[in-house]
């Protein structure tokens, strides 16, 4: 009897195995039906399985209008699949590997419901969503890892939770996000924040192009970098602790609120205005306080560093804050001496001995000019000063013609160069 029983109970086991290890996988032998269960192998609808998609005879895929359960999708095809008419509901840590040379679209919504979704693979086809919902739950943060280049996330990136949702989105080294659509709140209960990191030392990039509208901050941690060429009209706080904003675009920073740059202790934050694939990398970044009586601070702290590419004096990098004001200032620090650093690059029709505007205050500022030091890296070197509201700094072409000036010293902080454009 014992024997018996333990040939069933081994049987079991080997079948219990042999199911969880089977792959369910599209075959779109009758049409492209997702809810069809002869278009699947095993025949059967799947719901919370892993999925395969190979090279098949219909890959336009009609999710039949309602929620379709998945857990993690992997595609091996050369030919292109859509996804329509529904949403993909991911209800754990999953993964979308895209391992083929065609190209994946979600026109239908992908509602992520964890942790974590990370978007990888060897293919060289990309990866497009039309919107995103961050369904993990009310006050939580929902990540998109993106673990390759190809991903565009266009739509509408939102939540249906009540509470602040944060979308987070992890770069990896050689990755590449382009967010084109719409970040924004679902109403005033459902607020939305941006996260952006990187895996600690660096990244891959984060491009913010489309016209968002989201209320809550907007934050760059663990060595991310973020480059906002579209707009953004009612963030709050933007918070620059480790790792790198630029770009082109307008950032909207919400009344009584600030700009926090630089402060956290032993972190290296930078500020970089240009798109590296536009213009030569060149370009100017505006921050918009949000009207003529705001009060938005602008905070610099100690691990401040601004990179600047110096062409023509007339067609160089640019930062403005525009409405702007802390306390009849334009800006305030708490570096010491020498502890805002600037990395200077020569680009396209540099001049040596013309005088660039580099920032552009709201009003006059009360940083001491010899708060400003040029980085040991730089291309270029000379002199700062103010112009009415505007910070200047006058380019010399040799290091030694600052010989005796001061602006460098040996006290002065030494920071490895950090190039993250290929144009710059």
């Amino acid at each position: 009897m014992k024997a018996l029983l333990s040939l069933i109970a081994l049987s079991t086991t080997l079948a219990t195995a042999n199911l969880s290890a089977q792959t369910t996988s599209w075959t779109g032998a009758v049409d492209g039906q997702w809810g069809l269960a002869s278009n699947w192998s095993p025949s059967g609808i799947p719901s919370d399985l892993a999925l395969t998609f190979n090279d098949v005879a219909n890959q336009a895929i009609n999710l039949g209008g309602v929620e379709r359960l998945v857990q993690g999708l992997t595609f091996n095809s050369t030919t292109p699949y859509t996804f329509t008419n529904g949403t993909l509901r991911f209800n754990a840590t999953s993964t979308i590997l895209q391992n083929g040379s065609g190209g994946i679209s979600f026109s239908a919504p992908v509602d992520i419901r964890h942790t974590r979704l990370s978007v990888g693979g060897s293919g060289s086809g990309g990866v497009v969503f039309d919107g995103l919902r961050l369904n993990r739950g009310s006050g939580t943060t929902t990540t998109l890892t993106a673990q390759r280049k190809g991903i565009v996330i266009g739509g509408v990136i939102t939540s249906d939770m009540d509470g602040s949702n944060t979308f987070g989105v992890t770069s990896n080294v050689g990755s590449e996000i382009r967010i084109t659509g719409s970040i924004q709140d679902n109403g005033p209960t459902k607020r939305v924040t941006l996260g952006i990191n990187g895996t600690g030392s660096a990244s891959g990039v984060v491009y913010l192009e489309g016209a968002n509208s989201y209320t809550g901050n907007t934050s760059i941690n663990n060595a991310g970098t973020l480059i906002v060429t579209g707009t953004n009209s009612g963030g709050a706080r933007v918070n620059i602790n480790k790792g790198l904003l630029g770009g082109t675009g307008r950032i909207g920073i919400a009344t009584t609120s600030h700009v926090d740059f630089g402060l956290d202790s032993g972190d290296v934050a930078t500020l970089s205005p240009g798109d590296p694939r536009a213009n030569g990398g060149i370009g100017t970044l505006v921050f918009d306080g949000g009207g003529t009586n705001a009060i938005v601070a602008l905070r610099i702290g100690g691990r401040a560093r601004f990179e600047f590419d110096l062409g023509a004096v007339n067609a160089s990098d640019k930062i403005v804050f525009e409405n702007f004001a802390v306390g009849g200032g334009g800006a305030s620090t708490t570096a010491e001496a020498g502890g805002i650093t600037f990395l200077f690059r020569e680009a396209d029709g540099f001049q040596a001995g013309g005088v660039y505007n580099l920032i552009e205050f709201a009003a006059a500022s009360s940083i001491a000019l010899d708060r400003f030091a040029v980085s040991m890296d730089s291309e270029v070197f000379g002199t700062f000063g103010y112009s009415d509201n505007t910070l200047t700094f006058t380019a010399v072409p040799e290091p030694s013609v600052l010989s005796g000036v001061g602006l460098l010293s040996m006290g002065a902080f030494l920071f490895q160069r950090r190039k993250i454009r290929s144009a710059k």
